[in-house]
């Protein structure tokens, strides 16, 4: 009695010989040539499998192969499975990745920084190795990435400047004081022959600079000033303007019109006095009256020229 079986593709029962019993899966040459076709897991690519691999075939190459074993257990709502540490983390202990498919790392931040501890040594040598055999490549593609991205970079650099400043000069001052004096003549000759090379650009960078920040320059100044002589309080360069607008743009003292001369940043009560630089204690004035008010304050300086005027 002849075997019969099941095509694997057609689904057609057909007659099988003897010698070809245990190996035959398919009715006709036509089936065995027509490949099964499936769906990718990773990547939803529809593609054709060979007979060998229709049981066990679930992705379409490597690369998705690799995507699939790295995914891990199911993750709870917004956690990833770490493929080094074998655990779940949140997303935010991942670091980005734009290759990634959901754009982030497949190792977590601690695994990587453990990583990176067992290999420094190898890794740096590498990233030297890099670049110095690309050197001009990584400073031509550095400075395409800043002249594309230089409004982001700069508010970022503010914004952190703003935020961490008060470190940052501490820290800078520490450094400074454990110079040697060999060290400290060194970088002073440093920065003056940079400055001799540079003379002009920085005089133009500077010029532009006070034509678009005046006032943030003006208040900058007087705080330095106030901090110098130990006299608490600051003011904003907005702070400023609002007292210039509250004057009408006149010197408080002789109502002169500052528009299109030197304006000077007035304390009421001198600092030199006790006076504080708070907006409280500032008014706008010509240079002729500040320069003659001095170390007095606003009511002796009054005094002193309703005297005058009574003389005259």
């Amino acid at each position: 009695m002849p075997v019969t079986k099941t095509c694997e593709r057609c689904g057609r029962t057909y007659q099988v010989k003897r010698y070809k019993a245990a190996m035959s899966r398919h009715c006709s040459l036509g089936c065995v040539k027509n490949r099964l076709s499936k769906a990718c897991e990773v990547c939803d690519k529809v593609f054709e499998v060979k007979a060998y691999r229709r049981e066990s075939a679930k992705t379409c190459s490597f690369a998705c192969a690799s995507i699939l074993k790295r995914k891990g257990p199911t993750a709870p709502e917004g956690m990833k499975w770490c493929n080094t540490g074998q655990h779940f983390k949140p997303f935010r202990d991942f670091p980005k990745c734009s290759k990634a498919s959901d754009g982030l790392y497949h190792k977590c931040r601690e695994c990587h920084s453990a990583y990176y501890v067992r290999n420094a040594e190898t890794i740096n040598e590498k990233n030297k190795t890099y670049r110095t055999a690309n050197r001009e490549h990584l400073i031509q593609k550095g400075r395409e990435r800043w002249g594309n991205n230089r409004e982001r970079y700069t508010a970022q650099k503010r914004a952190y400047w703003n935020k961490k400043k008060y470190q940052i000069n501490a820290a800078r001052k520490e450094r400074n004081q454990q110079l040697t004096e060999a060290e400290r003549v060194a970088r002073a000759l440093y920065h003056k022959l940079r400055y001799q090379r540079q003379r002009d650009v920085q005089k133009e960078k500077v010029r532009e600079y006070y034509k678009k920040n005046r006032w943030a320059w003006k208040a900058s100044g007087e705080n330095r000033r106030a901090r110098k002589k130990g006299a608490p309080g600051s003011f904003t360069s907005a702070q400023w303007l609002a007292k210039l607008e509250f004057w009408g743009w006149r010197c408080y003292l002789c109502r002169t019109p500052l528009e299109g001369q030197e304006i000077h940043v007035e304390h009421r009560k001198p600092l030199c006095r006790g006076g504080s630089n708070w907006p409280a204690n500032l008014a706008p004035a010509c240079k002729p009256c500040n320069q003659s008010k001095g170390r007095k304050t606003e009511s002796e300086y009054r005094a002193l020229l309703s005297m005058l005027a009574k003389v005259a």
